[in-house]
């Protein structure tokens, strides 16, 4: 089991005029749970929730970007302004941990980002969905690939190779 995917690691990227954060989401139930489907509302085997570890961890990373955002940054007052997470629900359950300890910032769905696999689309919620259960989503943001145009990846590397375009078309679009 890769480690990896079971904690919070950020990565920061030093920008001209921006920081950009990028994190994992927190620990999944199905590597903590293995009969958590059975206990879960849907049947999206490919969809699992934060696990009480992986909570925990999004609760840290909350913390952690609203101390830094409190903190002086090189004389100026530094602001998260945009927060863009994959649909998956552990992944929304992440980014709302940290929407919510800043209060005043919207966490934008973008499909374009989000893991394919090879034998069928997945199966994440839509927009409308998860804003029934996390009021702070953007329903108003255009995704720059929408579910429906998302196709089977074979590989890890195509998957990352679409990610990390759609990461930087997003990034100018939000610039």
């Amino acid at each position: 089991m890769n480690t990896s995917y079971e904690t919070n690691s950020t990565m920061i990227e030093r920008t001209k005029s921006k920081d950009v954060f990028l994190t994992r989401h927190g620990a999944r139930i199905d590597y903590e749970d293995p009969q958590w489907l059975q206990h879960c509302s849907h049947n999206r085997s490919d969809d699992p929730h934060l696990s009480p570890s992986g909570i925990i961890a999004a609760q840290e990373l909350a913390r952690k970007f609203k101390r830094m955002q409190n903190e002086d940054r090189e004389g100026s007052c530094w602001k998260l302004t945009h927060i863009v997470s994959s649909p998956y629900i552990r992944c929304i359950e992440t980014a709302n941990e940290v929407a919510l300890a800043l209060g005043d910032v919207s966490i934008k769905v973008e499909p374009g980002i989000a893991e394919v696999n090879t034998s069928r689309h997945p199966g994440f919620l839509d927009v409308a969905d998860l804003k029934s259960s996390f009021p702070l989503i953007d329903e108003h943001y255009e995704p720059v690939v929408p579910r429906e145009e998302l196709v089977l990846e074979y590989s890890d590397g195509a998957a990352a190779k679409r990610s990390a375009k759609v990461a930087r078309r997003v990034r100018e679009l939000l610039a």
